[in-house]
């Protein structure tokens, strides 16, 4: 009896063990409880293929598609990569305002526009959101496929701002309502870069952008070569030299 009662015990307290274990490794999510609160009435089930605008998500679903590693942000949590640093959802969906962190103000602003006031109880002081065709962090880094927050310059290869493969409209990044080339901000040539849009690019645009060389999320990031003002930026502007088209 003695046997069987000492056998009993290390069952039992091998079943303990069992469930402590399990309930250090696995780690809860916050991401479907918060969505739950009313996300899904504008933009579909947390796991569900298509929003109720008729958007089509890759893989079939808008939570994979977001934690794929081609999209980089992996829903709330990011470790980067030597090119793109960890800022999980808001290296596409924000902008930098000078923190340490992006700030998704524009994102804030289009919620706001749109009646959904649930942000605006801690986020009531945002500063005026950054115009259209200032880039977002991830933009133009090679481990994403998005170049230009106006959507309408991209690469060979990429899906730019549009990942619904029902259509091709972007993000509205500052939150007017307006979206890629029918935001004034974009002015439909994204070269013409100089504080004062003149619909030409020249040597206003060549000085704006010697000027913010090597510099991010600034009008004259709009070129292929990877995060910042560089060379690519420069041949982009040389070889759109002249009106807008």
């Amino acid at each position: 009896r003695e046997k069987g009662d000492c056998r009993k015990r290390f069952r039992l307290a091998g079943t303990a063990l069992a469930a402590v274990l399990i309930g250090l490794t696995v780690r809860p999510s916050s991401g479907f409880p918060r969505y739950a609160d009313g996300c899904q009435n504008c933009h579909g089930d947390f796991d569900g293929p298509v929003s109720p605008k008729g958007s089509i998500f890759p893989s079939g679903s808008k939570h994979e598609m977001h934690r794929s590693a081609r999209a980089m942000d992996w829903t709330f949590q990011s470790a980067g990569t030597p090119n793109t640093p960890g800022f999980g959802c808001a290296g596409c969906h924000g902008r930098d305002y000078g923190g340490d962190h992006p700030n998704g103000v524009g994102l804030r602003r289009h919620h706001f526009m749109n009646n959904v006031t649930l942000c605006a109880g801690c986020h009531f002081d945002d500063p005026e959101p950054l115009p259209e065709n200032i880039l977002p962090l991830y933009y133009g880094s090679p481990d994403t496929l998005a170049f230009d927050s106006c959507n309408s310059m991209e690469p060979p290869d990429t899906w730019g701002e549009s990942f619904s493969l029902d259509n091709d409209i972007g993000l509205d990044n500052d939150g007017d309502n307006q979206y890629d080339d029918n935001d004034a901000d974009c002015g439909g040539c994204p070269w013409d870069c100089a504080e004062i849009l003149d619909g030409a690019v020249g040597v206003t645009d060549f000085l704006a952008l010697l000027s913010e060389w090597g510099e991010t999320a600034t009008a004259c990031d709009f070129g292929a070569g990877g995060i910042g003002v560089d060379v690519g930026e420069f041949l982009e502007l040389l070889a759109h030299w002249g009106p807008c088209p």
